[in-house]
This record gives C-alpha cells, structure tokens and sequence, in this order.
C-alpha cells in the first residue's frame, strides 16, 4: 500500500510538471509532451485503481469480521446482559473473596 501511495505521489508530481512544460512549450513540442502526460495519467490511474481495490479488500474483510462478531455476540446475548448486570452491581467482585 505504501508504494502505491509513493507511486501515486510521484505520478502526481510528473503530471504537474508535465502540464506545466505543455503550458510553456511550442506549438510542435505539445505533441508530445501531450502524449507523454497521457501516458502519466493513465500509470496514475492505474495506480489509485489498484490502491482503492486494496482498500475495497481491507473494509470487506473488516465488514466480515464486525458480522461475524455481531452475529457472536446477538448468540450470546442473555449471558452477555447477566454479565454486565454483575460488573454493574459488583457481584463478580464479592463472589472471588
């Protein structure tokens, strides 16, 4: 993830300067400098796709986990609410002396 993100910032910064040389250049350097910005977007492109699918993989496994600890939890519930009762009146602290 770290490289994408370098990938990105350094994509980045050749558009910019990229845009600016098309700004300043002639008429006949434009073509090319053009075609070269093209082909700069598209690498950033690439890039952000393949950091956004990244991140895309990390929130559905992280969804999966928050599921499956909430499906545990709604299982367990009668015992998980005599529990807190106890924490709450301090019953579990008595019953260790």
């Amino acid at each position: 993830m770290t490289k994408l993100i370098k990938a990105e910032n350094d994509l980045d910064r050749r558009t910019q300067e990229l845009a600016r040389a098309y700004r300043d250049a002639s008429k006949d350097q434009r073509a090319k400098l053009k075609e070269d910005l093209k082909k700069a977007v598209a690498e950033q492109f690439e890039a952000r796709q393949q950091r956004r699918k990244l991140e895309l993989t990390r929130f559905e496994e992280e969804l999966k986990r928050l599921r499956e600890v909430t499906e545990r939890r709604e299982k367990n519930k009668s015992q998980l609410i005599d529990k807190r009762i106890s924490d709450l009146l301090g019953e579990d602290a008595e019953a260790g002396f």
